[in-house]
């Protein structure tokens, strides 16, 4: 009961304190309060700075909205954020005057200094409405964040890596990143297949996009194809004519790290109005337009050929004069040769004819000493070969004696040992043991040996000199034989 008064006492409460309270605004009235706050406290304009995070242009009414942001410089986390516009009556003469200032459209990334009023709608929020647009400041933008690309190659120390790569050459095998479609590729192909030399080159295209927000990824894809492909003499990248604006990608770090650290040599011809790109930097060689790199191609291969001709008239006439030189330095050794030669020819005759007729006399003499001991040595070897076999006579019949007597030496020992052998057998026959009055014991076919050999269980055989005895075994008894009968 006294929870239930305590409730109601404060529900009483509570009404009283929202009686006495002032009334609430609606939503409208708060909102229409901020505009016109805004509309005392803030200037008619004001100039800002801020980072284009999305931008879109509507074509049919030409309106332009975007999205502006900036970001803490340590951390690159958006701080701040706000919509904005430019209708269309200030875009027709702020776009065209900004593209033609910074060389560049207005895009996502860029960063811009902008004349805004501060707009709030009670339906739509707080906007800006952009009036003005300073092309200095973006440019000065864009001319930082180049030489922070510049720089950064730099410290990496890849930034004259393709400038330090061998030439070809001979460049006639050639990869070109281009468009398919592109002017430049057109040109460039027919300047190589008229050049006036009839210099053959085999170009490979290697399409991807050379103007707008792809154009990083796509460049970059076409150069690791060229990279596994890995046959070319060197690479080209061409586009036909362009503004400045259109060519903003080829300052972009990721493509000019890729050109500079590139194997192979790259010639860029991207078609520059004014300032290099950093691609332009980096690379091996960079020319103004897609048939200037055509012409400087030829040019590498006409320089060539040229030393190819000079080298060839140099070593004809070195051939020629070689040539002369030996045949003038072989005839004079021909004729002292010949002459040599002839001289040579009759000292060898006269020489070999003293050596001939000496050797016939040698040979005489050589052949009657030869003849001589040769007649002695036949003698004296029949000699000796008489009195060998006399000698091998004698041997023989002394052996032959000795051999017969020592065999029927030999025969009378077998015999003996054979009768002896007979005795022994004879003494061992068991019929002869059983005639003496021996036994022999048969268990189970075996003759008994030792008394451990023996069965009880089993019948024992006697075998005798005139039959055999069985007998059952009563009982075995062991004791050490008081003389053991030799059998033999």
């Amino acid at each position: 009961m006294d929870l239930a008064l305590k409730k109601y006492s404060k529900t009483i409460d509570r009404s009283h304190e929202m009686a006495q309270a002032p009334q609430p605004l609606s939503l409208y009235e708060l909102t229409e309060s901020i505009k016109k706050a805004l509309a005392l406290s803030m200037p008619r304009t004001v100039w800002i700075k801020a980072e284009i995070l999305e931008f879109n242009r509507h074509y049919s009414s030409g309106h332009c909205y975007l999205e502006l942001i900036e970001k803490d410089k340590k951390s690159d986390k958006i701080i701040a954020r706000s919509r904005a516009t430019i209708w269309s009556y200030s875009a027709r003469m702020l776009e065209p005057y900004f593209k033609s200032m910074t060389g560049r459209p207005l895009q996502e990334g860029m960063k811009v200094m902008v004349n805004v009023s501060v707009e709030f709608s009670e339906i739509y929020g707080l906007s800006l409405n952009i009036k003005d647009i300073d092309p200095a400041y973006t440019i000065g933008d864009m001319e930082l964040q180049k030489q922070a690309v510049i720089q950064k190659l730099k410290e990496d120390g890849v930034f004259d890596m393709n400038k330090s790569l061998d030439f070809p050459l001979v460049p006639q095998r050639i990869a070109v990143v281009s468009s398919e479609t592109a002017a430049g590729w057109g040109d460039f192909k027919q300047q190589l297949i008229n050049n006036p030399f009839r210099f053959r080159f085999h170009c490979t295209l290697f399409p991807a996009l050379m103007q707008g927000n792809g154009t990083e990824q796509s460049v970059v894809d076409a150069l690791d194809r060229i990279d596994e492909n890995n046959e070319f003499d060197l690479v080209v990248i061409i586009r036909g004519g362009g503004s400045k604006a259109d060519l903003g990608a080829f300052d972009n770090y990721r493509i000019a790290n890729y050109i500079s650290q590139f194997p192979i040599p790259i010639l860029t011809g991207i078609g520059h109005e004014r300032d290099e790109s950093v691609a332009d930097l980096v690379a091996y060689q960079a020319l103004k337009t897609p048939t200037a790199v055509a012409e400087f191609l030829i040019s590498a291969v006409e320089a060539f050929a040229h030393e190819i001709d000079t080298a060839e008239e140099q070593l004809k006439h070195f051939a020629s004069s070689y040539f002369q030189e030996q045949k003038d330095r072989i005839e004079q050794l021909s004729i002292r040769v010949h002459r040599s030669i002839q001289e040579r020819i009759k000292s060898e005759n006269k020489l070999l004819e003293f050596l001939e007729a000496k050797a016939k006399t040698a040979f005489k003499h050589r052949l009657q000493d030869e003849k001589t001991r040769l007649e002695h040595y036949s003698a004296l070897t029949q000699t000796k070969l008489s009195q060998k076999l006399k000698v091998a006579e004698l041997s023989l019949s002394s052996y032959e004696i000795r051999l017969k007597q020592a065999v029927k030496n030999a025969l009378r020992n077998k015999k003996a040992e054979l009768d002896q052998a007979e005795i022994h057998l004879k003494l061992l026959d068991p019929r002869n043991l059983a005639k003496r009055g021996y036994a022999l014991m048969v268990q189970k076919g075996r003759i008994i040996k030792e008394i451990d050999d023996i069965d009880p269980s089993l019948p024992l055989s006697s075998l005798m000199d005139k039959g055999e005895i069985i007998s059952s075994i009563l009982e075995i008894k062991k004791k050490t034989p008081v003389c053991t009968p030799n059998i033999e």
